[in-house]
């Protein structure tokens, strides 16, 4: 393979720009006026202003080259050349914004995924730069997923570029911590798979990133439910009781938050898969959540049920305004029982992964 050097373009992609740019040159030269709905043609200029913009980005063509390269397009010639490599980012997306102001029915999609890329390639990690990619794909996201196909786009290329587009954009959401905007995507990829080449291998990704960015936000580590394995069924049920009355009650505590919203979120990804995956991943991910809120939640709501019932003991004693003084009640245990039953050795009993689901639910 030839190498290339900055400032070099005798090298083996000039036949690939010559070629690009004898297509400009054919085109017709203005819009048809007898003919006003007829769109001009623009594939040859974004052809060639992509593969000018990778070349620069890969740092083997020079930012001064690559004007002089774009200076046949006519939607470059408004926009002052550059020189210096860092400004070659904002006078390549001038380009491509007077590109898809000539595209007045919105039909070459393939200018608004370079021009979220090359935001997002700018500064990857820089939060406004996500933003400013997120933003140029909402032409295309906003509502519902709608790319068009082109008059001269190859068959069978759009339900590639669907599939590309919705990689990007979930990587995007990702990076933002956007789990919502994942779960509304995904909604419209589940209900239209005819729309996407491999709809089963981009849900089976969209669903992993959705789960990781979940775990990620709720701070459980894997095979936490394992927890229940030593603990008594009927301890359980009884605990378990205790939590899902407390979830149903108004979220007046800051106690109820976070833990409630990401096992509402992943209940939700697992309805709307509805085995296209399997489900077993998703399971888990409740059972670790419910299994965190069961360790963090029930000694609080014990204890605040022995506060309760020692000052309903207490109003009962002082109306009773005995002569003699009380006697000493003992405080309930942890389970709720007293304390005069004799403790029994129970045979420990580990939780099912279908209760764990269904208690996991009725929280919601």
């Amino acid at each position: 393979m030839e190498t290339s050097h900055p400032g070099n373009h005798c090298t083996s992609f000039e036949p690939a720009l010559v070629a690009f740019k004898t297509a400009i040159e054919c085109l017709p030269g203005r819009r048809d006026n007898k003919h006003a709905e007829k769109e001009p043609i623009l594939e040859p200029h974004y052809k060639l202003a992509s593969v000018v913009h990778k070349l620069v980005f890969g740092e083997k063509l020079e930012a001064e080259t690559a004007c002089q390269i774009l200076s046949i397009t006519p939607y470059s010639r408004r926009v002052p050349p550059v020189q210096d490599p860092d400004d070659w980012e904002g006078y390549i997306l001038h380009v491509l914004k007077l590109l898809r102001a000539a595209d007045r029915y919105k039909w070459h999609h393939r200018m608004v995924l370079r021009a979220a890329r090359i935001i997002y390639q700018g500064c990857p990690n820089d939060h406004l730069a996500l933003l400013g990619a997120k933003q140029e794909l909402q032409q295309i996201f906003s509502g519902s997923i709608k790319i068009w196909k082109p008059e001269n786009e190859r068959v069978g290329r759009h339900f590639v570029y669907m599939t590309r587009y919705v990689h990007f954009y979930i990587q995007l959401l990702f990076e933002l911590k956007d789990s919502a905007g994942i779960a509304a995507i995904e909604r419209q990829i589940r209900k239209y798979p005819e729309k996407f080449f491999r709809h089963s291998a981009l849900w089976h990704d969209m669903c992993m990133t959705h789960l990781t960015l979940l775990r990620m936000k709720s701070g459980v580590p894997n095979e936490y439910s394992d927890v229940f394995k030593n603990i008594s069924h009927d301890l359980f049920v009884q605990n378990a009781d205790r939590l899902e009355a407390w979830a149903q009650q108004p979220p007046t505590m800051p106690l109820k938050a976070l833990e409630l919203d990401l096992m509402r979120e992943a209940i939700e990804l697992k309805k709307t898969n509805s085995n296209l995956m399997k489900p077993a991943v998703i399971e888990d991910f409740i059972a670790d959540v419910y299994a965190f809120l069961f360790q963090r939640m029930t000694p609080e709501l014990i204890g605040l049920e022995n506060e309760e019932e020692s000052r309903s003991r207490m109003r009962v004693d002082h109306l009773m305004n005995s002569e003699n003084p009380p006697a000493n009640t003992p405080s309930p245990d942890p389970a709720g029982k007293p304390d005069d039953v004799a403790p029994t050795r129970q045979r420990i009993r580990g939780v099912g992964r279908k209760e764990l689901q269904k208690r996991a639910e009725a929280l919601m």
